[in-house]
């Protein structure tokens, strides 16, 4: 039961300005949760945790949000609930106009002592859960969500927004399915850095750089370089292993997004990649810092062939780490780069 399958769309719509929100958000949606932490962690009661254990016993990794009771007056709110396992979930940031996730629900549970357990109180009885949550957070516009889904750009959902079951089909016979739909938000279009339509290669490095900015603060700069050095002397340059090994200690939504935004920007710069490929190995048998240089040098090469767009603070820090690093200099002009 994956995205391929599904038949209905949920959108909900938070603001991560809110405390309260961001607060339940942060422990229940970007923590990962499991029978057997729910089990230890919240201690529920015999009859409770016999039957999370039937409903979500054999999934090892989800994530749990919930629905209050006030938003039963949507009209459309008990036929979801009633097939809540048919839909995919996908939820937006309303204060900064960006997707957040999407991911499957899995399973639901009407229970105010599993509220009160994980939120600190019985507002939200109406708790699911969901798996195979794809981290979109930055990269994926809200604008651009609703106005496929047949809303105004301008529109901005609140709490829970079951679509209309007539725009649902519209959207599986569009795209095929509503899997294929949500990779189209992601999807690359043709153009000149290799991105989605209206976003540049710089766009997708400052992403990047905010997104590691909350790992490593000041360091962020330096840690996009070093990833993108790993990934130019990797032989397949697999983006999502290159940042599980780099960002071994970030939260699991950073390294996922950080991977996305950069398996996004690779179009771009895999001409780099290719120019240095002859020196690189030499840098990275040399260097103390391999990873580093190569990744200044992907970048400058980078901003070259697009004329600018990678923004001056990542250039600069590109710039005096190639300074400080004649040796690679002098290769990059033995080999003609």
């Amino acid at each position: 039961m994956g995205l391929s399958s599904a038949e209905g769309i949920l959108i909900v719509g938070l603001s991560l300005r809110n405390e309260v929100q961001k607060k339940n958000f942060d422990r229940t949606m970007r923590s990962s949760w499991s029978f057997d932490r729910i089990a230890q962690d919240l201690k529920p009661s015999d009859k409770l945790v016999n039957t999370l254990r039937s409903l979500v016993g054999g999934v090892p990794e989800f994530r749990v949000w919930g629905c209050s009771e006030s938003e039963r007056k949507d009209r459309r709110f008990l036929e979801w609930w009633g097939n809540a396992e048919k839909y995919v979930a996908i939820f937006v940031d309303v204060s900064s106009g960006s997707v957040i996730c999407w991911g499957r629900i899995f399973a639901k549970i009407y229970s105010d002592e599993l509220s009160r357990a994980l939120w600190g109180s019985d507002e939200w009885r109406y708790v699911y859960f969901i798996k195979d949550v794809m981290w979109v957070e930055n990269l994926v516009p809200m604008a651009r969500l609703v106005k496929e889904l047949g809303y105004e750009e301008s529109y901005k959902p609140r709490g829970h927004q079951i679509i209309s079951s007539n725009r649902v089909q519209e959207i599986i016979k569009r795209f095929g399915s509503i899997e294929n739909f949500l990779q189209s938000l992601l999807q690359s279009k043709p153009n000149q850095v290799g991105l989605r339509s209206g976003t540049t290669a710089g766009d997708t490095i400052a992403n990047v750089v905010k997104l590691l900015s909350e790992i490593v603060g000041g360091d962020a700069i330096s840690m996009f370089l070093r990833v993108v050095g790993r990934i130019a002397r990797g032989k397949d340059h697999d983006v999502k292993e290159v940042v599980n090994a780099v960002l071994t200690n970030a939260p699991e939504h950073v390294r996922i997004a950080v991977a996305d935004a950069l398996a996004m920007l690779r179009q771009s710069i895999e001409p780099a990649i290719k120019v240095l490929a002859p020196c690189s190995e030499r840098i990275a048998t040399t260097l103390q810092d391999a990873d580093l240089v190569l990744g200044a040098l992907v970048v400058l090469l980078t901003a070259g062939f697009l004329g600018g767009e990678v923004v001056k603070e990542v250039i600069d820090i590109a710039n005096s780490v190639v300074r400080e690093n004649l040796y690679a200099v002098m290769l990059c002009r033995l080999y003609n780069l």
